[in-house]
């Protein structure tokens, strides 16, 4: 069987187009701070803009041991997908073409258990690039409460957040996945029943709360990972 007619796993379906998602996050951060850094502002959000520039190049690590991973195992798959970003314009293009790359190969499976594993790690993508990003978004913002970008910037990553959430529940409804999976997914729609209001984290004392719900949200998300990495 050659690369090019084997069909794609259930397993693979959600890894691959989950990692594409997880290439992105510190381009897109450091895509914001510096439209953040080139306008006027106040003292301590300079500050903070200057502390969060130093966490990148760790996250920077990551995402390319994570492009790698992905290259390898798209071309196991006879899958062809662009080179790996180097800012977030070229991220926006590149994660729009491999999902639609990796979508192809899920429609040619004919395999609705499949169709919904892709439809779960796209939106456990989207997860974890607005979790990344909103933990970023949501240091900066008790510097600088009424700065309008920030603002904007949290509103949209709050609503990408919650819409993710809602399509994962959807796709992991599905009765291919095992009990376990199930039970995960409940549990993610539980910690977003009353989530902290995201978007309007703008003070210590919320940021303080949102940062608590983030790291189950992040913990469950691994816990799934894992827990798909098995099936």
């Amino acid at each position: 069987m050659t690369a090019q007619a084997r069909a794609i796993s259930m397993r693979d379906a959600y890894f691959l187009t989950y990692l594409a998602a997880c290439v992105g996050p510190p381009l897109v951060v450091r895509g914001l701070l510096g439209l953040l850094s080139a306008r006027p502002g106040q003292d301590a959000l300079s500050h903070a803009l200057e502390f969060a520039a130093k966490t990148l190049p760790l996250y920077d690590q990551k995402a390319q041991g994570t492009y790698r991973l992905l290259f390898e195992t798209t071309a196991e798959y006879g899958l062809v997908i662009p080179t790996e970003p180097t800012t977030a314009i070229a991220y926006e293009s590149f994660l729009q073409i491999t999902r639609s790359v990796i979508s192809r190969a899920v429609s040619a499976s004919q395999n609705s258990a499949v169709s919904a594993a892709y439809d779960a790690g796209t939106a456990s993508g989207d997860l974890h690039l607005s979790l990344y990003v909103g933990r970023t978004l949501f240091y900066l913002r008790p510097s600088a409460p009424e700065q309008a970008l920030l603002a904007t910037a949290a509103g949209n990553v709050a609503r990408t957040l919650f819409a993710a959430q809602k399509r994962l529940a959807e796709a992991l409804r599905h009765s291919a996945w095992p009990a376990v999976v199930v039970e995960l997914g409940k549990k993610m729609e539980a910690l977003f029943t009353l989530p902290p209001d995201a978007a309007h984290v703008q003070h210590a004392e919320t940021h303080a709360e949102y940062s608590i719900w983030e790291r189950k949200v992040v913990s469950l998300l691994d816990e799934l990972g894992a827990t798909i990495a098995r099936v």
